[in-house]
């Protein structure tokens, strides 16, 4: 019997003992500020995902001068490249997002295709069909 009260005392002196040390540990992480929690995890931020918007030519369009302005907005700072009958052009998107590049056009029926690059290597396109007549109607 003496057995079994010596083995209840130490068992109840160890499982305080161990409580001790778990309210400690857990008083001084829960101490921490939430600022420390915030440098521990990192911030997610919502992905801005890449536009343009090409604002001339209008598509399917019947022009009568040889050259074409191309214009729109996208993100800024962007790389634009146009590609057309006589070759490609680059530019790039001021600060505000805009661009604007003249163009030279084959008679006829001609492909004007802008696309965008940013620095994360994402891109997008527009297509626009340009008809330049050297008659005029």
């Amino acid at each position: 019997m003496k057995l079994i009260i010596t083995v209840f005392l130490v068992l109840a002196v160890l499982g305080a003992a161990g409580f001790g040390v778990y309210s400690f540990i857990s008083k001084s992480s829960s101490a921490k500020s939430s600022t420390d929690l915030e440098t521990l995890i990192p911030k997610l931020t919502e992905p801005v995902s890449l536009t343009l918007t090409t604002t001339s030519p209008d598509d399917e369009s019947l022009v009568f001068d040889k050259t074409l302005v191309v214009s729109g907005t996208t993100a800024p700072g962007a790389q634009v490249i146009i590609s057309y009958g006589l070759g490609d052009t680059e530019t790039d998107a001021d600060g505000n997002g805009s661009f604007s590049k003249i163009i030279g056009l084959t008679p006829g029926l001609n492909y004007v295709y802008t696309t965008v690059f940013d620095k994360d290597g994402d891109s997008r396109q527009t297509k626009r069909a340009v008809y330049y007549s050297e008659e005029k109607l």
